[in-house]
């Protein structure tokens, strides 16, 4: 069945095993075999969720892919975690790599993965979820970012400025904004901007 050859296809060259893709979309290792051997076909919801993971369109996931260009993958780091709550960013010890669609990437830019911690910037960021970092100096004001606090702590916030001032958001309420003025500003340095939001379903 072309389903199952497409995903199996596309999971080999992704790097991914049978359970590690059924975790990425949210079903077990033994449905994905199901799968790929032809005896089970996804529903349209895990279609679209495999062909956003892995960058191709719905129609390269149902049809022969005799004919179908396959999109190409990227290979990004995965560094330690970021905190969205009290703050954490850790050591850069490398851990791992996940396999990104290279046409949501600049080849001019470098970019990290980080895992979230913490629920204060719920429910657009959640815990869990896995943070696509541009890396970069600065960033407009309103944008989401991963920014170091005094160089030590490392949270995800809205980061708004103003004149000789600095405002990182929380989308959740219950944590209040923290303000930097003046001289204090230095003490904010951001790491990159939040271009993706992976999040397991």
């Amino acid at each position: 069945m072309p389903i199952g050859n497409n995903i199996k296809r596309l999971r080999a060259e992704s790097g991914l095993t049978q359970d590690r893709l059924g975790e990425l979309v949210g079903v077990t290792g033994k449905a994905v075999c199901s799968w790929e051997l032809g005896l089970k076909t996804p529903r349209m919801p895990v279609i679209e969720r495999l062909a956003d993971l892995f960058g191709v369109s719905k129609t390269e996931i149902i049809e022969d892919a005799k004919s179908t260009p396959v999109s190409p993958i990227t290979r990004v780091p995965i560094l330690g975690r970021v905190a969205a709550g009290s703050g954490c960013l850790a050591d850069d010890n490398l851990d791992g790599y996940e396999n990104v669609p290279t046409d949501i990437l600049s080849t001019e830019e470098e970019y990290i993965l980080l895992n979230v911690k913490g629920d204060s910037m719920s429910p657009k960021i959640e815990e869990g979820d896995r943070l696509l970092i541009q890396l970069q100096p600065s960033v407009d004001s309103g944008s989401y970012a991963v920014v170091l606090i005094d160089d030590e702590d490392g949270v995800v916030k809205k980061v708004c400025y103003s004149k000789n001032r600095i405002e990182l958001i929380s989308e959740n309420p219950y944590y209040p904004p923290r303000i930097f003025e003046n001289s204090e500003v230095t003490r904010v340095r951001v790491v990159g901007l939040v271009k993706y939001i992976f999040r397991k379903v």
